[in-house]
């Protein structure tokens, strides 16, 4: 199934008959945030904390933030609180 997911990123459910939550984990265990995010949008069921995680996730990688960990370890921790962005650890750089 994951070599199916891998080859479909984008519709897995379709194309290999995956459950989104599967799905997800596949994506994200190969690092395709952004694709693991369209599929469980795409079924309806990306959760809104989520959503707020993956957010700031784009904002932290597009626009360079600053802090002691990076933008993948705020994600992950983001995830594990479940919208609770680390902001003392990850933040808008100033200049």
């Amino acid at each position: 199934m994951s070599c199916c997911i891998q080859n479909h990123p984008l519709t897995p459910v379709q194309s290999c008959g995956a459950d989104p939550l599967e799905a997800e984990e596949t994506l994200e265990a190969l690092g395709q945030l952004a694709a693991a995010a369209q599929v469980l949008e795409a079924a309806g069921r990306l959760p809104k904390w989520k959503k707020k995680c993956m957010d700031n996730y784009n904002k932290c990688i597009n626009d360079g933030w600053a802090g002691t960990w990076n933008c993948v370890d705020c994600f992950r921790f983001c995830e594990g609180q479940q919208g609770k962005w680390p902001e003392g650890r990850c933040f808008p750089a100033t200049n």
